[in-house]
């Protein structure tokens, strides 16, 4: 599932050698892998039809994948997947992840104003470990009011709004977007690229 991508390519040489291997399966991951796929908006049943608040995650370009909303704590959401995967978000930011092949997790500074321009935290990457360090996120608002397709044939407006992440002591850099509802400014998509190593992560939320 989502860890799958991180070894789709090298992975192809070898599923090639297993006659069990069926050519379908190799040829969806071929598309997956040097095509991808854009993200489709769900339908209105599936959204029914699912019993609690999820989420679909995104790596890059492969196939979505659905987590599930196992518990709150203040604004801080613990998603998982079917295959293990724990992301946590607070206010729609991924500040923890769990079982992938770079985990991470943020906590943010003492005295942090939180200020809607400007937030700053502690940062510790895995693989490789990387501990305690500083980062910076700046956020501006580039568009208000979007049209944007939240389930099929169904639009609402959302702003969006770009948030930089800087790491000085890495000289890392990332450019990230986030997707709230015009009228209730509700967090509903985040595009985020929280470890240099790991390709950006896409979440689209389905809040019951």
């Amino acid at each position: 599932m989502i860890k799958k991508s991180l070894f789709i390519l090298l992975g192809i040489t070898f599923v090639t050698s297993c006659s069990r291997f069926a050519y379908s399966q190799l040829a969806d991951q071929v598309y997956e892998a040097v095509i991808g796929y854009d993200y489709q908006a769900i339908d209105r049943d599936e959204f029914n039809n699912t019993k609690y608040s999820f989420a679909i995650a995104q790596v890059g370009k492969t196939n979505p994948v659905k987590l599930i909303l196992a518990s709150v704590e203040g604004d801080t959401f613990k998603w998982i997947s079917a295959d293990r995967i724990i992301i946590h978000t607070k206010n729609g930011i991924i500040i923890k992840t769990e079982g992938l092949m770079n985990d991470f997790f943020s906590v943010p500074m003492p005295n942090n104003l939180q200020s809607i321009s400007q937030s700053k935290h502690y940062v510790t990457f895995h693989s490789p470990e990387l501990n305690h360090f500083q980062r910076y996120d700046t956020y501006r608002l580039i568009e208000s009011k979007v049209e944007y397709e939240y389930l099929i044939n169904e639009y609402i407006e959302v702003d969006v709004y770009e948030y930089i992440t800087e790491a000085p002591l890495i000289k890392w850099t990332a450019q990230n977007k986030l997707y709230k509802r015009s009228d209730t400014g509700e967090v509903i998509a985040i595009e985020q690229k929280f470890h240099p190593h790991h390709p950006e992560l896409k979440l689209y939320y389905y809040l019951k």
